[in-house]
Formats: structure tokens, C-alpha cells, sequence
């Protein structure tokens, strides 16, 4: 079986990061998620209190954790654990606006 390409949910997650911590640099937290979950199924996995803090901004830690369990439970349930190549579908996942959509169909 064939490897995903992780960089399509890398930048799905990476934009969805960074819309709720604007102005950062995102980039060393999105490395720390990434190191410790790389598919959706992993994501699935982390707690909310053991990992979350070091990758979701503080203000915001419920919200953007559901949010993230919400976009990997349609991933996997949806799209086979793909993140969707067409705009269309992907703004029918949770908190996934236009211009994340676009960004993920153009640099993912």
C-alpha cells in the first residue's frame, strides 16, 4: 500500500492553527504536532490535557482541540483518511473557510 502524501493535512492543519493564533509564527508548533501525529488517525489519539497545549494556542484549547477532532473524524469517515482535493469538499469540513481550502488545494 502506498504512502499519503502528509503535506496536504500538514497545511489543513497548519491554516487551521494559525487562523486562531494570527500574527505567530506557526511554524514550530505545527513541527511539535506533527512530531507527535502525522495522520488523522494519530490526531485522534492525543488528549486534550497531555499534548494540546503545546500545539493549540492557550486562549482557545477547547474550541480548536474539537475542532481538530471534528476535521480527523470527517477525514477518516468521509474522505478515507485523505484531505479532499476540490474546494468544494473541503469546505464542507468544520471551520474550513475559502481561504484555507484554497491554500490547502494549492500548496498541499
Amino acid at each position: 500500500m502506498a504512502e499519503r502524501d502528509p503535506r496536504p493535512v500538514r497545511v489543513l492543519i497548519a491554516c487551521i492553527l494559525s487562523a486562531s493564533n494570527p500574527g505567530h509564527d506557526d511554524g514550530p508548533r505545527v513541527d511539535r504536532l506533527f512530531a507527535e501525529a502525522a495522520t488523522p488517525e494519530s490526531m485522534l489519539k492525543l488528549t486534550l490535557v497531555a499534548s494540546s497545549a503545546s500545539y493549540i494556542p492557550s486562549a482557545s484549547i477547547e474550541r480548536r482541540h474539537a475542532s481538530f477532532l471534528g476535521i480527523c473524524h470527517d477525514l477518516l469517515h468521509r474522505f478515507a483518511g485523505r484531505v479532499p482535493d476540490t474546494i468544494d469538499d473541503l469546505l464542507t469540513l468544520n471551520g474550513v473557510g475559502r481561504k484555507t481550502a484554497n491554500l490547502v488545494v494549492t500548496m498541499g
